[in-house]
């Protein structure tokens, strides 16, 4: 445990911007920590997720349209390529506002985000917030 509490503590000085590390070295004194337990979720409840919340093609696509409303889009379009094959793609493009960095990481990219609750309407056209179950992100699985 010292050893790993001394390289956390020497990342954290010289290399703050390595966070694979830090994570790393963290996760590593966490699990030496007996009196306390930590929840923990593995990678695959993404693909859960997506197949559980969304069990038609059609639905996953309505979601990604409800992004581009919630981003006060005014035009949305779709591009299928290859869409009958395996590995086919669809490319959803739209004029909305994008989001900035904090938007991202603690709305897009955080699971059961309340980013939606906080601020139910849109910044341009006041829009109502279409998508309140942030399954978005996991349609596309």
């Amino acid at each position: 445990m010292k050893k790993t509490s001394g390289k956390l503590a020497k990342t954290l000085t010289e290399d703050l911007t390595n966070y694979s590390k830090i994570l790393e070295y963290s996760s590593k004194l966490a699990s030496f920590d007996n009196d306390n337990i930590r929840f923990t979720v593995d990678a695959g409840v993404i693909d859960r997720l997506g197949n559980e919340l969304v069990a038609r093609q059609e639905t996953a696509v309505s979601e990604l349209v409800k992004n581009s409303y919630d981003a006060d889009a005014v035009e949305v379009s779709h591009t299928f390529i290859n869409s009958a094959d395996i590995g086919g793609r669809l490319i959803v493009s739209d004029n909305g506002e994008g989001m900035n960095r904090d938007q991202l990481v603690n709305g897009f990219m955080r699971i059961s985000s309340t980013d939606k609750i906080q601020n139910p309407y849109s910044e341009i056209f006041n829009r109502k917030r279409a998508g309140q179950k942030r399954i978005g992100l996991f349609a596309v699985q």
